[in-house]
């Protein structure tokens, strides 16, 4: 994933790219989990998701509602949606997620 902090306290999520073969298995709601911790160190308020469909991802067309975003702002050719950091609740994950030390 790759993000941005912004002004507004806001995360934007620039890119979150994922292999076909871990959607539906967990590793989404692992992963935003993640996120939202970083961006709480950061100081962010709210993560801010963007979907511009393709003929190549129309899989995850629904990925940002599916992790409990809610819908932000329509733009042509995108939609955008928000997460606010303090309504969060961690989801229950069935594998141990752990940071690796460089």
């Amino acid at each position: 994933m790759i993000g941005r902090l912004e002004r507004a306290g806001d995360l934007a999520i620039d890119t979150w790219l994922m292999s076909c073969r871990v959607l539906g298995r967990g590793v989404e709601e692992a992963t935003l989990d993640l996120v939202v911790a970083a961006s709480r160190r950061l100081g962010a308020s709210r993560l801010i998701g963007e979907y511009r469909p393709t003929a190549k991802n129309a899989m995850v067309a629904q990925h940002y509602p599916k992790l409990g975003f809610g819908a932000f702002e329509e733009a042509p050719g995108a939609s955008r949606y928000v997460l606010a950091l303090e309504n969060f609740a961690p989801p229950e994950l069935f594998m141990t997620v752990g940071e690796a030390s460089g």
